[in-house]
């Protein structure tokens, strides 16, 4: 499962604020912020429903923390 450390570094390499984060996920925007920060308590449902979000936009997560673009490009 991603970390909160790989969803700003997924969101910073495709250069997008956390509000169009939150509004493709159906959630506001603090609450990304807390998700990000660690500070809020996050179902695996919901850390799963970011981690296909950030996949579809075409970033893969590698572990310690890695984030990467997919090669090969987007689906």
């Amino acid at each position: 499962m991603i970390t909160p450390t790989q969803m700003r570094a997924a969101r910073a390499m495709l250069d997008v604020p956390q509000g169009y984060v939150a509004e493709h996920l159906g959630i506001a925007a603090n609450t990304l912020s807390k998700i990000e920060s660690g500070q809020s308590d996050v179902s695996m449902s919901r850390m799963a429903e970011i981690q296909r979000f950030y996949e579809r936009e075409g970033i893969e997560f590698l572990s310690n923390d890695g984030v990467a673009w997919k090669s090969g490009g987007v689906d």
